[in-house]
């Protein structure tokens, strides 16, 4: 016999509150995450896919080598500040690296880990390399 749908104690079933596009995922039998990417944890510190967390992996050895001077998860960078146009308010523009590493002579770089380059990561790079020409970024696929 057919499984009946729950009800969410409004009258409405589970699928009557999806959007038409977690259902079009679920016929499609995708996961949740669009580019199939699954969480992973190193030391404590969730990572958007195990690709992200092996860098860090790879790093941390750096840092510990004495390769680089200074490792850091997910810095935040303003591409753009919050602003008001004709009294209604702008939300600004960030762009969040992967990782961000110091080298002993000062060289700074950016690391983002990409599996889909998607329209708005290319217009956050192409904006985050001009406002930031002193840091390097680079992209490990």
């Amino acid at each position: 016999m057919p499984e009946m749908p729950k009800q969410n104690g409004q009258g409405e079933t589970e699928s009557d509150t999806k959007s038409s596009e977690e259902k079009a995922k679920e016929g499609a039998g995708m996961s949740e995450n669009k580019y199939h990417a699954k969480k992973y944890t190193v030391y404590g510190i969730t990572f958007d896919s195990k690709r992200e967390g092996e860098q860090y992996l790879i790093y941390r050895g750096m840092l510990n080598r004495k390769e680089i001077v200074k490792l850091e998860c997910q810095p935040t960078f303003e591409l753009l500040p919050t602003f008001k146009s004709f009294g209604k308010t702008q939300r600004g523009i960030k762009y969040t690296p992967d990782f961000l590493l110091t080298y002993p002579n000062g060289r700074v770089v950016a690391v983002e880990v990409k599996g889909v380059r998607t329209r708005d990561y290319i217009l956050r790079a192409k904006l985050f390399r001009w406002l930031y020409k002193d840091i390097e970024l680079v992209e490990v696929r």
